[in-house]
């Protein structure tokens, strides 16, 4: 079975309210402006390539079980608990773009 992947792009006002199944998972302490200045930054260090960030942190100590969210997706994106998604930034094209899966 293939699964498909719903493209949405993080670039511009609309940066949190992304989908209707994405939204609330943004934090209240951080504005949805401050993940685009971030994101952008990393576009800056980027002029010749791109950087796939995963939503899974796979490295656990024996004691941890379940989902560990990567820091570094959610310091960039916002979104808690998104263990379908790919975060991809695009130095080139500056531009950063999220792939989900459909529920």
């Amino acid at each position: 079975m293939r699964r498909s992947l719903s493209l949405v792009t993080l670039c511009g006002a609309a940066s949190i309210a992304l989908t209707p199944m994405l939204r609330g998972q943004a934090t209240a302490q951080v504005p949805a402006s401050e993940y685009t200045v971030r994101r952008a930054r990393v576009i800056t260090k980027l002029p010749n390539g791109i950087l796939l960030v995963p939503p899974k942190f796979d490295v656990k100590a024996e004691d941890q079980h379940g989902f560990h969210q990567n820091p570094d997706f959610y310091y960039l994106s916002g979104l808690g608990n998104a263990l379908r998604a790919v975060l991809l930034i695009d130095g080139p094209r500056p531009q950063s773009l999220l792939f989900v899966t459909p529920l």
